[in-house]
């Protein structure tokens, strides 16, 4: 049976029972407190715990799945990220509640109350974030329109050719294949400009070993980051930058031997987070977006990977090439994703 053609995914036709039955058991653990009836058959109360924390379950998995297929704008991935994080508190919350509950049957009578109450301050919680849970992915529908219509939040029109712009949440620049505007550039680039400008449009092969790099002193918390270019052939390495401290200590996307990774430089001692296989095109893009502990990656808008680690100090912004191998420079930029959450 397949999905109804307006259903973008299982999770939005699913999520509703959830939050039914595990507001309903938080009901039926107060009526305990009141209700001698309730009391002596604590079985219902267990049940619905049980059959809420599984239906969400599902749904969390269902949801983890549509985030990572859904097109958005970079603007909206941290309002996706906080659902996601803020589900999962749901269910280790509702969870605890569960184990407690079948685990008290084990417990000596004398401190089955005291447990019991235990059980409900968590339940307490756990509900608070769940309701919060439903005001995020509320949110999502209603105001970013996601999964029911295009984005709201579009991507920002591209500024004028071979122009470099650069403000205190973002910096963008457009090459294009033309001569870069050096002078204009707020950041620092490795190697001799005159040389640097013939390897970004084109003219000249990079060597083995041979890097171009562009640093921005821009730091950003919450944040993506673009890279797009034409190669004919590159035997060497692409890289995103960010967090960038010095050489020993940066997070980073990196694509090279046909293989993208997603990672962080710590202390001198390389992190890989993720990896996963890649065919490099003629045309080429490359995205980074870093939201809390949420970090992913594109290759030509498509997310290949999605994992989570703990974010990192802020430090600079950039991008390198190395060689061998022939590119022209489109553009680069990163932004700060961090208004777009409230």
């Amino acid at each position: 049976m397949s999905l109804p053609e307006w259903a973008p995914g299982v999770h939005p036709l699913i999520i509703h029972f959830p939050l039914v039955i595990l507001l309903g058991a938080i009901l039926v653990n107060l009526g305990e407190l009141f209700i001698p009836w309730l009391k002596r058959q604590p079985w219902i109360g267990t049940a619905l715990y049980g059959i809420g924390w599984l239906t969400a379950g599902i749904a969390w998995l269902a949801g983890r799945e549509a985030a990572d297929a859904v097109t958005v704008a970079d603007e909206i991935l941290p309002a996706i990220s906080r659902h996601s994080d803020l589900a999962t508190q749901v269910l280790i919350l509702f969870g605890t509640v569960l184990v407690i509950r079948l685990a008290i049957n084990f417990l000596s009578i004398s401190y089955r109350y005291a447990i019991g109450i235990l059980a409900l301050i968590v339940a307490l919680g756990g509900g608070k974030q769940l309701v919060a849970t439903g005001d995020q992915g509320a949110k999502l529908v209603y105001k970013y329109g996601v999964g029911v219509q295009k984005s709201i939040l579009e991507e920002k029109p591209a500024v004028a050719d071979y122009s470099f712009i650069a403000d205190d949440a973002s910096w963008d620049w457009v090459l294009k294949g033309a001569v870069p505007a050096f002078d204009s550039i707020k950041g620092r680039w490795v190697g001799d400009t005159s040389d640097w400008k013939k390897v970004a449009e084109g003219e000249r092969s990079l060597d083995a070993q041979e890097t171009v790099a562009f640093f921005s002193p821009l730091s950003l918390e919450n944040l993506s980051g673009k890279l797009s270019l034409e190669t004919d052939s590159l035997g060497g390495m692409v890289e995103l930058f960010y967090n960038y401290k010095d050489e020993g200590n940066y997070d980073y996307l990196t694509l090279s031997d046909g293989e993208i990774r997603l990672g962080r430089k710590q202390k001198g001692n390389d992190k890989i987070f993720e990896s996963k296989s890649v065919k490099i095109p003629g045309f080429l893009t490359m995205k980074v977006v870093a939201s809390g502990n949420h970090l992913r990656g594109y290759v030509n808008d498509e997310l290949v990977i999605h994992t989570h680690k703990p974010p990192e100090a802020t430090g600079e912004t950039g991008f390198r090439i190395s060689g061998p191998g022939r590119i022209r420079l489109i553009q680069a930029g990163f932004k700060s994703l961090t208004a777009a959450e409230h």
